[in-house]
């Protein structure tokens, strides 16, 4: 006769074990010899001799209901067996994915930095994983294989960053898995950008005036020189990337294009610079429209007298010139005089210029003194 089992229930990956009990009233005493009945879940085992039953149900086997009979047989003539039947519950339990490891990372700044973590999970049926950097979900793959692309802006380098990778599955409760990392974040400097320049046109014995501008992304900032040859600047930092040049075009210069590069350099290391070559149109200055004031009409003068003749011009800008002749002497003979002055040189006879620069130009007004 075997002893009543009673039924039984359990985790999934736990062991179960039992112990069977069974008598028999004949004498001379009999052996007695357990076994399993075909039917039991695969791995399940009695001892023969003890009844001792164990079994630890697989992944695979969870969540199930097993019965599993137990039976026993002597070694009378003909043998004779007893049976007992538990049913085995096996429970599902959720068990925590395994993260494989993860080797450090060194990237520079600006640069997509990519890894891929993989992850496993025996959970049957299958479950879902997802990852995640410190708590913050990224994305999830059934096959446990996830792809980190993590972009270094211009405010995380050069730094250290110690990284976590979590997975998570889906099971009740969710169970994880987190391996940690560092990623170097290297400094590069970057070019700076400088703001597009353009040809300029300047007139012959003017200044030319303009101001270029310049960018540079790079932190800290760095210092940036914004430089041309044969252009005065204001040297020195500017906080606003601003610098103004200035060109002066002296008189005689016109007509010419001249080609001339402006350039911005920073102090990064390597140092980095952007430039512009542009094209300095020189056109002639147009000669100033200059009027007779004081134009001299034909005289008569009588004989004897000395005669003083005088003009003035005025041009724009309030330029004037002023010419006195010399006195002539009574009895002259009666001949044209003439007006003829070069603005901007060194004042001839009694003439005075002021205001027009090296420019030149003549005045030119016949009149006639009659001497009578």
């Amino acid at each position: 006769m075997l002893n009543p089992i009673a039924n039984l229930t359990n985790n999934e990956l736990v062991q179960i074990t039992f112990t069977a009990t069974a008598m028999d009233s004949d004498l001379p005493a009999q052996s007695l010899a357990f076994r399993l009945d075909s039917g039991a879940p695969a791995g399940a085992t009695i001892n023969a001799n003890s009844g001792d039953f164990t079994w630890t149900p697989t992944e695979a086997q969870g969540p199930s209901t097993n019965p599993v009979r137990v039976i026993v047989t002597d070694n009378g003539t003909p043998p004779m067996s007893a049976t007992q039947q538990v049913i085995i519950v096996v429970n599902e339990v959720n068990v925590a994915p395994v993260l494989d490891p993860i080797a450090n990372q060194t990237n520079n700044e600006l640069t997509l930095i990519t890894f891929m973590a993989t992850a496993t999970d025996s959970d049957l049926p299958g479950q879902t994983l997802s990852f995640s950097l410190d708590g913050a979900r990224r994305s999830s793959h059934q096959l446990g294989q996830w792809r980190l692309h993590l972009d270094t802006d211009r405010g995380a380098r050069p730094s250290t960053n110690p990284l976590r990778v979590i997975v998570t599955d889906n099971g009740t409760p969710p169970l994880t898995a987190t391996q940690s990392l560092t990623l170097v974040v290297k400094e590069v400097n970057v070019s700076p950008v400088l703001s597009s320049i353009g040809d300029r046109t300047v007139k012959e014995g003017t200044q030319l005036t303009f101001t270029a501008n310049a960018t540079d992304s790079d932190l800290p900032r760095q210092y940036a020189d914004i430089h041309s040859r044969f252009w005065r600047t204001v040297r020195g930092e500017h906080q606003s990337g601003q610098r103004p040049l200035y060109l002066d075009a002296s008189a005689g210069s016109a007509p010419a294009t001249n080609s001339m590069t402006v350039r911005v350099t920073d102090n990064g290391i390597p140092a980095l610079s952007a430039a512009e070559t542009i094209s300095i149109i020189v056109s002639a200055q147009s000669p100033p429209t200059v009027a007779l004031t004081n134009p001299v009409n034909n005289s008569v003068f009588l004989p004897g007298a000395p005669i003083t003749l005088s003009a003035s011009a005025s041009a724009p800008g309030g330029t004037v010139a002023k010419w006195n002749s010399s006195p002539m002497a009574a009895g002259s003979a009666r001949r044209p005089a003439r007006l003829i002055r070069w603005f901007g040189q060194t004042p001839y006879r009694n003439a005075s210029f002021t205001g027009l620069g090296n420019r030149r130009k003549w005045v030119d007004e016949p009149f006639g003194v009659r001497l009578d």
